[in-house]
């Protein structure tokens, strides 16, 4: 009777199991995804950093805002950060939906009266794009006026025009130098005269070429959106899908933003058209099969969760905008001729004369 011993070297060469032997969801069960430990922010209220900067709403007159707190949040443009405890608004990411700047009432119910928001800001952690200096003190400005209230900073000292100036300078100033670190980062050169800056996804980059004296050469940058070695059959299917798996992470977090998804799809069907996947020699088509093999089951499974009638509204909306615009070229058509009719009949005139 075979036993565990003899059985491990058996189990050691057996293959691998296919993910279609042991399938995993594609959807989960339950609409909702399996809960997720929560972590705050690096510039959340109470992290403790040491650039963190507090100052407060306090009211102009009185001991309790005249304005509503509900009209403050709308024209400050902020909302509830997805994923984070109630109690606090925020001004966030337009893309990322990550938090700028921190608003939290004394009371966590806006239709309790409240005497006080804190407001936390911490420009060498909150997100270095999507917002300026100037934009972040707008906004508590425009709250600060919603609320007829002005703002103090930790002492209780009220902050003037200037002084909110000079704040919004140095948050301008600090995400400009992270942002110019960032690319830093990300830069890289494969010789002495091609600068490689890498985009959103790490199979992405922009490259540039630059002279003896560093000078950008004219003419010279390409953007590469998916960059891929050549590989065995099985280990370049495993890299694709691995790149196709960044890929979805990115578009989950990113509400406009698609990582050049349409010219990354491209790139690698031209790849797999110019050197096809092979189970017998190195070829970076079976990196693009990885990839795609992934994008188009995406296509699959949304073909079963896409609502049509959306779809039909986009087909009736371009048909009528093709209306509009054979319309437009009809009626430019038109008085061209008219122009050019025109034209001949006044040259035949004074040629006549």
């Amino acid at each position: 009777m075979a036993n565990d011993a003899t059985l491990a070297p058996a189990r050691a060469n057996a293959a691998p199991a296919r993910p279609e032997d042991n399938p995993e969801p594609i959807f989960y069960k339950d609409p909702a995804k399996p809960k997720v430990e929560w972590t705050p922010p690096p510039n959340w209220p109470n992290s403790g950093s040491p650039t963190l900067i507090t100052l407060f709403l306090r009211p102009t007159k009185g001991e309790a805002f005249k304005g509503k707190w509900s009209e403050a949040v709308e024209a400050a443009r902020l909302e509830h950060p997805r994923r984070y405890p109630i109690g606090s608004e925020a001004l966030c990411h337009s893309d990322t939906r990550e938090p700028f700047v921190w608003f939290t009432p004394n009371s966590g119910y806006q239709f309790f009266a409240f005497k006080e928001v804190a407001i936390h800001f911490d420009p060498e952690n909150c997100p270095a794009y999507g917002e300026s200096g100037t934009t972040i003190i707008e906004a508590i400005n425009k709250a600060a006026r919603k609320l007829g209230a002005h703002v103090v900073d930790g002492l209780g000292k009220r902050l003037r025009r200037k002084e909110m100036d000079m704040l919004a300078q140095h948050i301008q100033d600090t995400l400009v130098r992270r942002q110019y670190e960032a690319e830093a980062a990300r830069t890289s050169w494969p010789d002495k005269h091609t600068k490689r800056v890498q985009r959103e996804l790490s199979f992405q980059f922009r490259e540039t070429k630059h002279g003896p004296r560093g000078g950008y050469v004219s003419g010279s940058g390409r953007t590469v959106f998916f960059d891929a070695p050549k590989l065995p059959y099985e280990a370049g299917r495993a890299l694709g899908i691995r790149m196709a798996l960044e890929h979805i992470k990115y578009l989950e977090t990113h509400s406009y933003s698609d990582g050049h998804l349409m010219a990354t799809i491209e790139s690698a069907f031209e790849m797999y058209t110019e050197d096809r996947e092979s189970p017998k020699r190195l070829t970076r088509g079976n990196v693009a099969a990885g990839y795609l093999f992934i994008m188009m089951r995406l296509v699959k499974i949304g073909a079963k969760g896409v609502n049509l009638k959306w779809v039909q509204q986009q087909v009736e909306y371009r048909e009528q905008e093709a209306e509009m615009e054979a319309k437009i070229h009809a009626a430019e058509s038109k008085k061209l001729t008219a122009r050019l009719k025109a034209a001949r009949e006044a040259k035949r005139s004074g040629g006549a004369a």
